[in-house]
């Protein structure tokens, strides 16, 4: 109360010296109810205030601005807010700015009520009702990013709004109130809101573990909603992880950005197939395909689907033996299917070997000074193979899976015998034993014969 009696104190005294009210009382209204209350037109217009001359009040000499361009807004907001106006120079909104987008965002785009879309009229960050308030941020980004017209400009989709409202996180947010429910500011950076394509944006690829584990990592808050606080932990495992420069998926890739959801069961399939297909196709066509699984705690039935055998963060592959870890999840340890898995998993595993194998000999090769790049491609091909291989394992068809390891098998021992034409094995040296017998014979015959002549019958 104090605080809010001192402002008002000030506020009167401002007004008291300021003649520009004169002339401009309904932006002095506006500036009144604003968190700028406290401020004179001089602390941003410049110019004399108190002059009674409107030429000395907008005197050049006093660096008077007028209507300031929008280009101007943010270093006038600098004077006080330099940290939030460095950011936001460095954003996608300012250079849009720069280059006279009139769609192009400045501060009061953002800090202003919609009704008075004015610099006179900017809100209290702290207030429930403020445009950058949580509950309010989302309706304010969409004023542009549902905007047709300036999306265009921007080459950006107007749907984010839309999809953000109908996500998990929207519905948390703008139906429930709920505080911890992630908002448009928890994941853009507020002021500087790079692109996605910016490695320094939150939202980047190689920084979205982090950035969504800042939340799905906090085992208080997963906790209370029920979740599961190590789905971060373990992608970051994965072979996702590992190959995320050559396009493997990160958070938004199988969850979305702005509709961020997890998949239903029934999607998962389509979902996972976008990147493998080949796993995809087979599982549609082989005895999983039309199956049905009922998951004992829930009683749900869905369609079998990949986070049935993978975890569906850590994306491990089943260990072997199939048939006891992957199958066995849903059929009898003495059953056909068990036999087949295990059978599956025995030919994988023999393909593993030989490719191995083949690796070690080419870096053999390599280290032996011969650069072989018809052998490097013959590998690299059979590499590729292996994908095939798998493909037919999701189909659950041992002997297709026979058959594609008994062809790469071939052409894998052909590769070998070529390779070890320029790795040698390692052959005894039979003539060395026969040369140290001779080198021992010559020098006991040169001492013999050094005797010989060193004695008194050989002078």
């Amino acid at each position: 109360m104090k605080r809010l009696l001192l402002l008002a104190a000030l506020a009167s005294t401002a007004s008291a010296e300021n003649r520009c009210v004169d002339c401009h009382e309904p932006q002095q209204k506006l500036l009144a109810d604003s968190a700028h209350l406290v401020f004179g037109c001089a602390d941003c217009h410049n110019g004399r205030e108190e002059a009674e001359d409107m030429d000395a009040a907008h005197s050049p000499a006093a660096d008077f601005v007028g209507r300031p361009a929008p280009s101007d807004l943010a270093r006038m907001c600098a004077s006080c807010h330099e940290k939030e106006t460095k950011a936001f120079e460095l954003s996608p909104h300012a250079a849009a700015t720069r280059r006279g987008d009139p769609g192009g965002a400045t501060c009061i785009s953002c800090h202003t009520l919609a009704a008075t879309p004015t610099a006179h009229a900017i809100a209290d960050c702290g207030d429930e009702g403020a445009p950058s308030g949580r509950f309010q941020v989302a309706a304010t980004c969409a004023r542009c990013h549902s905007d047709a017209e300036a999306m265009k400009r921007s080459g950006l989709r107007i749907d984010q709004f839309a999809q953000y409202r109908a996500s998990a996180h929207g519905y948390n947010v703008l139906e429930e109130k709920e505080g911890d429910a992630a908002t448009c500011a928890d994941c853009h950076s507020p002021h500087e809101a790079p692109s996605a394509r910016d490695p320094r944006s939150e939202t980047h690829p190689r920084n979205q573990a982090h950035l969504c584990g800042a939340c799905h990592g906090d085992v208080k808050l997963m906790t209370e909603h029920g979740k599961d606080p190590g789905v971060v932990a373990k992608w970051q495992a994965s072979a996702h992880a590992r190959n995320l420069d050559l396009g493997a998926p990160s958070c938004a890739g199988c969850h979305g950005a702005h509709y961020s959801h997890v998949p239903e069961p029934a999607a998962i399939r389509e979902s996972c197939g976008r990147c493998h297909e080949g796993p995809a196709r087979e599982l549609a066509a082989g005895p999983h395909g039309p199956a049905v699984h009922t998951d004992p705690a829930t009683l749900a039935s869905a369609p079998v689907h990949c986070a049935h055998c993978h975890d569906a963060h850590g994306g491990a592959k089943p260990l072997p033996p199939y048939g006891a870890t992957a199958c066995a999840a849903c059929h009898a340890a003495d059953s056909h299917e068990i036999a087949e898995g295990n059978a599956m998993s025995d030919l994988s595993a023999a393909l593993h070997t030989d490719l191995v194998a083949l690796h070690q000999k080419l870096e053999e090769a390599r280290r032996r000074g011969h650069d072989l790049p018809s052998c490097r491609e013959t590998l690299s091909a059979l590499d590729a193979r292996t994908h095939d291989f798998a493909s037919l394992v999701h189909g659950v068809s041992p002997a297709k899976c026979a058959a594609e390891r008994e062809a790469v098998g071939k052409e894998s021992k052909a590769l070998m015998g070529r390779l070890s034409e320029f790795t040698p094995g390692e052959r005894r040296l039979w003539w060395v034993p026969v040369m140290w017998v001779f080198v021992f014979l010559g020098v006991g015959l040169l001492f013999l014969k050094a005797r010989k002549l060193k004695s008194p019958q050989g002078r």
